[in-house]
């Protein structure tokens, strides 16, 4: 059940590589790498995530971020057991700038 535990979060070397490339680009990255990792830890399939593969083995989940904060959109690829998070990936791109519907 989701929230009731806290799973570990690793990194796997990639993904290290393209947070430190995401954090020379954007100023505000850890700010939404921080909000992610604190949904996913927390709940490792919220509603918008899905599966890469029909073996349900690692999962995809992303977030628009906010151009007038300066935070990216961020994508990672993920795997989760009883107690650990794994990110593989994480893609970080321009938030859109498109204004907001009324």
């Amino acid at each position: 059940m989701p929230w009731l535990k806290q799973l570990n979060v690793i990194f796997d070397d990639y993904a290290k590589a393209e947070i430190e490339v995401a954090r020379k680009k954007y100023s505000r990255f850890d700010d939404g790498l921080n909000g992610l990792i604190w949904l996913l830890s927390r709940n490792a399939e919220p509603v918008g995530s899905f599966p890469t593969s029909p073996a349900r083995d690692e999962f995809m989940y992303g977030f628009d971020g906010d151009f007038s904060a300066e935070i990216p959109e961020m994508w990672v690829v993920y795997s989760y057991d009883d107690n650990d998070l794994i990110v593989y990936a994480i893609n970080a791109m321009d938030a859109s700038d498109a204004a907001e519907p009324e």
